[in-house]
This record gives C-alpha cells, sequence and structure tokens, in this order.
C-alpha cells in the first residue's frame, strides 16, 4: 500500500491471476486495503521484489517505507534489511536536541494512534508532559528525521508517524522515560513567552472553529442551490480560506483578512446563477444582488444581508482599498467596535461570526 495506489494494485492482483481483483472492472472500485492483503498473501519476497521493479511505483508517502524486515528509500529501492536502528538512531537524536518535549510530541501521537490534527496533537501533549507545549516549531524538525510527517489535506491537515516505526519509536521512548525516571508531575512555571503561545493558541483555535463554521455554511448554501437549480452558488477558493484563520494583531493584517473574507463571499458562478435565474446578462449583480434575486425568486421575503453589506464597507471605505470614509465607523460600530482604532483581533472575530450567522440565514429561507 505504501507503494501503490488503485490503479495500480489493481493491474497488478490482475496480472498475478487474483480472480476477486479482476473481476473488479473500474479499479475504483476495489478495496484497496483488501486488494493489496490479497496480493502480499500471494506472492514471496522474492515476487515481491520483481513487483516492485516491474511495476514502477508513481509515488511514495512518508519518506519510502522503514520496517523491521523491509525497506523502502526514496529512490524507490527495495531491501529486505531492518530500518529500525536508523529509526531509533534518529529517536535518540531528536530527544538528546529537544529533550522532553521530543518524548511528549512523539508519545502523543502515538497515544492517538499514530496520526493527529494539530491541537489534538497539542492537547494530548499536555497530558502527558503536565504543562502545555505548542509543537508548530519540533513537528517539521521531525520530518527530515523520517519520524514525523505533515499529511491529510490543506483544509484538514494532520501529523502522522508511518505505522511500521511505531514499535521502534516506542521501544527507545520507554528507555528514554526509564532513564529519567519519569517526567515530573508537578506544574513548571510558565514563561513570559509560552504565556504568549498559550494566548495565541487560544485565538488561532477560536479562528478555527470560525472559519470552520464559514465553510460548513458555504457548502450547506452549495449542495441546496445545486440540487434548486442545478449549480453550485460559490465557487471555492482554498487559498483565501487558508488567509481568513491567521489572527490579526494590528490594521495592515486586518486589512489582510477583510479582502480574503470579501474575495470568498464575492466568489460566485455569476453567469450560471444568471442564467438559472433569467437575469439580463447586461445588469451588473453581485453576490447581495443574486442573493435577493434567488429568494424572490422563491416568493420569499427580502433578506437585508446587513452583516455582507458592513463587510463591504470595511473593505470598500478605508484606505488602502479606496480613500478613507466616515462608513467605515459605521461599519465597524455594527460588528461591536465603538472606537477607532478598534481591538483588531475581536472586530475581525465578531466580523467572521456575523458574516456567518449572514450565511446561515441565506441558507435557511433559501432551504424553505
Amino acid at each position: 500500500m505504501r507503494l501503490y495506489w488503485n490503479e495500480q494494485i489493481h493491474k497488478i492482483g490482475s496480472d498475478l491471476g487474483i480472480e476477486e481483483i479482476k473481476k473488479t472492472e473500474n479499479y475504483w472500485n476495489i478495496n484497496r486495503y483488501k486488494a493489496a492483503s490479497l496480493i502480499s498473501k500471494q506472492i514471496d519476497d522474492k515476487q515481491l521484489k520483481e513487483i516492485s521493479e516491474n511495476y514502477p511505483s508513481k509515488h511514495v508517502e512518508f519518506g519510502g517505507f522503514q520496517g523491521k524486515y523491509y525497506t523502502l528509500d526514496e529512490g524507490l529501492r527495495l531491501s529486505f534489511e531492518n530500518s529500525w536502528p536508523k529509526v531509533q538512531k534518529n529517536v535518540k537524536k531528536a530527544l538528546e536536541k529537544w529533550g522532553d518535549k521530543t518524548y511528549g510530541v512523539l508519545t502523543a501521537l502515538i497515544n492517538k494512534g499514530g496520526s493527529s490534527s494539530y491541537f489534538e496533537i497539542i492537547d494530548e501533549i499536555s497530558k502527558v508532559l503536565n504543562y502545555e507545549y505548542v509543537p508548530s516549531y519540533l513537528l517539521p524538525r521531525l520530518t527530515p528525521l523520517k519520524l514525523v510527517f505533515k499529511s491529510g489535506s490543506n483544509k484538514y491537515p494532520r501529523w502522522t508517524i508511518p505505522t511500521e516505526i511505531i514499535p521502534a519509536i516506542k521501544e527507545e521512548l520507554q528507555k528514554h522515560e526509564q532513564s529519567h525516571k519519569k517526567i515530573k508531575s508537578e506544574k513548571r512555571v510558565i514563561k513570559s513567552i509560552e504565556k504568549n503561545e498559550n494566548k495565541l493558541l487560544l485565538i488561532e483555535r477560536k479562528l478555527d472553529h470560525l472559519v470552520e463554521n464559514l465553510v460548513d455554511r458555504k457548502r450547506e448554501i452549495n449542495m441546496i442551490f445545486a440540487n434548486k437549480f442545478g449549480t453550485r452558488f460559490f465557487i471555492d477558493n482554498e487559498k483565501a480560506v487558508m488567509s481568513i484563520k491567521k489572527p490579526c494583531s494590528d490594521e495592515q493584517e486586518f486589512d489582510n483578512r477583510i479582502q480574503g473574507l470579501a474575495s470568498i463571499i464575492d466568489n460566485i458562478e455569476i453567469q450560471k446563477i444568471k442564467d438559472v435565474l433569467k437575469i439580463e446578462n447586461s445588469k451588473r449583480v453581485g453576490t447581495i444582488k443574486l442573493m435577493e434575486a434567488v429568494l424572490n425568486s422563491n416568493n420569499n421575503e427580502k433578506n437585508k444581508f446587513e452583516s455582507l453589506i458592513m463587510l463591504k464597507k470595511l473593505r470598500n471605505k478605508k484606505f488602502p482599498t479606496h480613500i478613507d470614509d466616515g462608513e467605515f465607523i459605521n461599519a465597524m460600530k455594527y460588528f461591536g467596535q465603538e472606537k477607532f482604532p478598534p481591538d483588531w483581533q475581536v472586530l475581525w472575530e465578531n466580523v467572521l461570526e456575523n458574516v456567518t450567522q449572514g450565511l446561515s440565514e441565506f441558507r435557511r429561507v433559501l432551504q424553505e
């Protein structure tokens, strides 16, 4: 499975004459795990070597394969060697360099089954070490040592220890634990830098939750809209979604976040929506006008979409998009900030929350 995806597994199984694989015409329909298992039970080491040479792999995950009996290097060369001594040497190197933090990160990941999201790792590390540690510095530094790899997708990233090296890492961590007897259980004095990290962590968690809700409302609107009209409403904008997850500590960062959020809201299937609603091509319309047109076409009451209107004022009524305008203050007040300059982070969180509520209202009326 480390070497091949469905297409190649299907071909190898078919060439080997495995009936259960051969009878599945479309390789997308095979159970990858089951098919790989059927192949592995039929072949011996010599055949495995021949397969790796005769069916060049199109990808390799997690820097190859570091097993106790099989090794696959990054050049996709297969050998019948034990990789675990090298794995354990890299664990020792990490422990010597970063100490208990390495122990906490690796143990936390193993406790989570070898793979976890970023915030789940943080929660588990605090249980292991009895104090909170944010591993944003350490995680990417364990990748060149081939111990931990980034996995998942851009939207749902994860950190993963390859399954085959978990026993080797466990053994080395146990040695470390015994040599240190046990990690001190009492709480350590939190330094000022750690306080800042914890505060930033809370902000990042809140933003992650707010953006996730906004993305979910977009997805729901697209599903309902496609069911009613045969086309989605919003176009996906992954890069902008990633940009609005970031905190903002000053005015410039707030301007960047607002630009990103506005581009998400404005990125819609304009021509397709105009076609299904029979709107003249000569008419210039944007997201809010099209939302109102959709609701009117369903004989629903017109929604004013105040939060979306105010979002546009935050973008358009201030430098650097346009010259400064007093309307920006009114929009700012709508989102709960009375004085200028506002608390930019609080204002940003309020904007995200209110815009998501606006999308929720559109979804509700659209569905009715």
